[in-house]
């Protein structure tokens, strides 16, 4: 499985201190079939824990994912600031799902060389 993180989640990311092992360990366990909820479309929320915090008083996070397929981080916030994310910002989010899901390695690829994408790089 590959692990990727939108240019707008990167930097969510980096400003809120969530590393790439706290992705992974995300990613890993939405493939296990650990989750917070399904939102449909291949749209799961995930919660995420941060140095300071445990998972549940810190980052949710939503993320694109397929069975046996790529992770995408799409979009996340702190607990603290909201509970959820709206109707329309979900539908929003399912089209960026379905249209990044669809993609195969070599357009994955070239996201990334373009800077759309940041790979999470793990062992």
């Amino acid at each position: 499985m590959r692990i990727f993180k939108t240019k707008t989640f990167y930097k969510w990311a980096k400003k809120n201190k969530i590393s790439d092992a706290n992705l992974v360990e995300g990613a890993l366990e939405l493939e296990a079939g650990a989750y917070e909820a399904n939102l449909g479309g291949n749209l799961y929320k995930k919660r995420l824990a941060t140095k300071s915090r445990g998972k549940r008083g810190s980052a949710r996070t939503i993320i694109a994912y397929r069975l046996k397929g790529h992770s995408f981080y799409l979009y996340g916030f702190e607990k603290n600031e909201r509970s959820s994310i709206s109707n329309s910002e979900e539908r929003a989010l399912k089209l960026i799902a379905k249209g990044i899901l669809s993609k195969i390695d070599a357009e994955l690829n070239d996201l990334v060389k373009k800077g759309s994408l940041v790979e999470v790089n793990y062992e």
